[in-house]
């Protein structure tokens, strides 16, 4: 149960962490776009915008997710069956 819940707050914070990611690089995009609409606003990005931003959120929370899980199983075993780095105090 303990490890479940472990791997389940790493996948969170997996996804929160691809959270900041996603809008990290969607607010230049986006304030770069409406600062001048008209270069900006008939070129390829603005064009496909909700291909992008669906496609790319998406990935973004896919990544994070499973990047969470990877690291939850990783510092487990790093934590908790090797103790390297002694015994949480839980």
């Amino acid at each position: 149960m303990k490890r479940r819940v472990y791997i389940g707050l790493c996948m969170f914070l997996g996804i929160v962490l691809a959270t900041l990611i996603h809008a990290a690089i969607e607010f230049p995009i986006l304030r770069l776009v409406t600062s001048d609409y008209a270069r900006y606003g008939q070129g390829f990005v603005w064009q496909n915008w909700d291909v992008i931003h669906g496609g790319g959120g998406q990935l973004l929370l896919i990544l994070g997710a499973l990047g969470g899980f990877l690291a939850g199983r990783k510092f487990w075993q790093i934590l908790y069956v090797e103790k390297r780095y002694g015994t949480p105090r839980w």
